[in-house]
């Protein structure tokens, strides 16, 4: 394959893998705002119910609030910000450590083939951080469905 169908591929490669990391960001804003709304419902039921709550309601009640900022914490740690990894003309965490000269001049003296060697090393790091923002997400997600029982069950403890 010709050097400019490669730098083609690894370009259009490199926009996907950004795409997923982005796809990956937007369901933590979903997450986020789901359990924060549960949470605020359960207390708010909560402290405007004037009944003395018993012990399963209180039981229930702390389990669903700690699982659900348990998901708000994975989801945190999906959007932290990534920005180590290799020596790079394209990723910004890396030309920013640099000169505007110095950057000027790898530029102008860059070959195809440094090019694309750049792109496969940005698609590995790109895959590796995508993999890691949705192994959070996943697992954020997961922790909100396991405290929506537990939420279940305070509201009914509270209604007793």
């Amino acid at each position: 394959m010709e050097n400019s169908k490669k730098l083609e591929f690894a370009k259009w490669t490199l926009e996907r893998n950004l795409a997923w990391i982005a796809a990956a960001e937007i369901k933590v804003g979903y997450i986020v705002a789901i359990n924060t709304a549960l949470i605020s419902a359960l207390a708010s039921i909560y402290t405007n119910d004037s009944s003395n709550h018993g012990a399963w309601a209180i039981l229930f009640v702390s389990i669903a609030i700690f699982i659900h900022l348990l998901s708000i914490i994975y989801s945190s740690v999906a959007v932290l910000p990534k920005t180590d990894g290799p020596e790079s003309n394209i990723f910004f965490g890396k030309i920013s450590n640099i000169s505007r000269a110095t950057y000027e001049n790898k530029m102008a003296n860059i070959t195809d083939d440094m090019l694309i060697t750049d792109c496969i090393h940005q698609i590995h790091r790109n895959s590796e951080i995508s993999r890691d923002k949705f192994k959070a997400v996943r697992i954020s997600m997961a922790l909100g469905f396991l405290a929506l029982p537990f939420w279940v069950a305070s509201i009914l403890a509270m209604m007793v």
